[in-house]
This record gives C-alpha cells, sequence and structure tokens, in this order.
C-alpha cells in the first residue's frame, strides 16, 4: 500500500511539473521577463523603447495644463501600435498649478519601428505641439538583457 502512495505522489508532482513547463513562454517564470513597460516622462522630451509584440508600454507624464495646454490627440502608426487606453489623473494635492497626469497604456502588435507623439495646444490657438516623444523599436526580440 506504501509503494502505492509514493507512486501516486511522484505522479501527481510529474503531472504539476508538466504542467507547469508546457505553459509557452517562461516569462511567467523570469522575474526580470516584465511585459509592461511603464515610463515617467517628467523632465524628458524623448524616450527610445524597445519591445516585442504584445508587451504593453506605459507612458506616465505631468498634465502641462498650468501653462494654459491641453491634450490634442496622439500620433503613430495603428498597424504597430494599439492605444489601450488614455487616463486623466486627477491630482492629488490642492496646489494650484497641480492639473494631476496623463496616463497612455499601448500595446505592441507587429514588428516595426513608430514614432509616439503627444500633442497638446492652447486652446485659443490652432497649432499642435509636440510634448512627448516616444521612440519605439518592435523587435521578436525586445529589449536587450545584456547591454556591453
Amino acid at each position: 500500500m506504501t509503494t502505492y502512495s509514493g507512486f501516486r505522489k511522484f505522479f501527481h508532482i510529474f503531472i504539476l511539473f508538466f504542467i507547469l513547463s508546457s505553459f509557452s513562454g517562461c516569462a511567467w517564470m523570469n522575474p526580470f521577463g516584465d511585459s509592461e513597460k511603464e515610463y515617467n516622462l517628467d523632465n524628458k522630451y524623448q524616450i527610445d523603447v524597445t519591445m516585442k509584440p504584445g508587451e504593453s508600454l506605459i507612458l506616465d507624464m505631468r498634465n502641462p495644463g498650468s501653462g494654459g495646454y491641453e491634450f490634442s490627440g496622439a500620433s503613430f502608426n495603428p498597424d504597430l501600435l494599439n492605444l489601450e487606453y488614455f487616463h486623466i489623473i486627477k491630482p492629488e494635492s490642492n496646489m494650484s498649478g497641480d492639473f494631476g497626469r496623463w496616463r497612455f497604456v499601448f500595446k505592441a502588435i507587429k514588428i516595426g519601428d513608430d514614432v509616439i507623439t503627444i500633442n497638446i495646444k492652447r486652446p485659443f490657438e490652432k497649432i499642435k505641439e509636440s510634448y512627448k516623444i516616444a521612440q519605439i523599436k518592435i523587435t521578436e526580440d525586445g529589449e536587450p538583457f545584456i547591454l556591453w
């Protein structure tokens, strides 16, 4: 009877190992494998990002409303990137000049190079200005693990 119990225990461990090892990809086991890249763009005008298809990119930035600006669109190639959502975060402080934050979430669709431009303008002006720029490179390998 103990032989059967030992076999059953071994069988359950084997099945568990088989299920865990059969998942496609190992990013869920890798603490360094992140499927969301988040960037705080305060004090930055332009960034370079390398990602893989299926990965998400989060761009977080201060709302430039204190300068009288408002959001005037984001330009990008919809064949390569999808804007998952745009969220306006209300200010946490009640200080004047704090207009909160903007949060954009993009998802890479397929391999290629693109530029995301976040545009702003003042309500009384027709000309848009680029507020933030993200140079995007979508590759099969994604970001290199180690840079030499």
